[in-house]
């Protein structure tokens, strides 16, 4: 007999159900989209306590995977950040390059990045100096990262992985 493996979107795009052998592995599916959110990764609860690992962990009877979702502010300002913004290379191992950033002389830089992890951690803060600039970013796991960059009040959020 062969287990169900089910994916709750929690409100994003349907995931096809898969049948697994028991002992074996889900296959991981395609992200699902879901307006004004970024995915964040399948967890086996509903309140993102552990991340499934599509890679190592096994299955053992029926399970559903839970969809988190992260919001993303739309603004009408955000298109005067994200117009000339570029980050990459995606996926990254160590460095990320942050170009296009729009900087003013003669007044504290006002474009922040915060980097958060599928946890929902926030692991790295920088503030954006140059419109060319790169962040060393060695220290942190593989896995799926958000970086929300913030000016003056207006937010932009990138999905971002690292092999």
């Amino acid at each position: 007999m062969r287990d169900a493996g089910t994916f709750n979107s929690l409100g994003g795009s349907i995931v096809p159900e898969q049948s697994v052998e028991p002992g074996g592995k889900v296959t991981q599916p395609d992200d699902p989209t879901r307006t004004s959110y970024d995915f964040g990764g399948w967890y086996t609860d509903a309140n993102y306590t552990t991340a499934w690992n599509f890679a190592g962990d096994i299955v053992t009877g029926n399970i559903t995977l839970y969809a988190k979702w992260m919001h993303v502010s739309v603004t009408g300002a955000e298109e005067s950040i994200a117009s000339n913004l570029n980050i990459y290379p995606n996926p990254f191992t160590g460095e990320v390059r942050i170009t296009g950033a729009v900087v003013e002389t003669g007044r504290a830089p006002s474009l922040q990045v915060r980097i958060i992890n599928a946890a929902g951690v926030v692991v790295h803060t920088q503030i954006i100096t140059n419109p060319d600039e790169t962040i060393r970013l060695e220290h942190l796991p593989a896995g799926v990262y958000f970086f929300v960059f913030e000016k003056e009040g207006q937010v932009k959020t990138v999905k971002m992985v690292k092999e």
